[in-house]
C-alpha cells in the first residue's frame, strides 16, 4: 500500500515508525554540531603541535 505525501493513514499500534529529519542548515542542531566539530579539530590540531614539540625534545636529547 503506498500513499501520497500528506495523505492520513492509520498505522496498526503494533507498527514501529521510523522518521527520518533533514534539518535546516540554520537550526539549532547543526549549528551546534558545527560549533562541535570546529572545536574537535581545534583539539586535534592542538594535541598534534604538542607531540611534534615533544617528539623535537626528544630528538634534541
Amino acid at each position: 500500500i503506498f500513499y501520497q505525501d500528506g495523505e492520513p493513514c492509520d498505522l496498526p499500534e503494533s507498527t514501529r515508525l521510523d522518521v527520518r529529519v533533514e534539518m535546516p542548515q540554520g537550526s539549532v542542531w547543526n549549528v551546534k554540531q558545527h560549533e562541535l566539530a570546529e572545536q574537535m579539530e581545534r583539539e586535534q590540531a592542538e594535541r598534534e603541535v604538542q607531540e611534534a614539540a615533544k617528539q623535537e625534545e626528544s630528538a634534541e636529547e
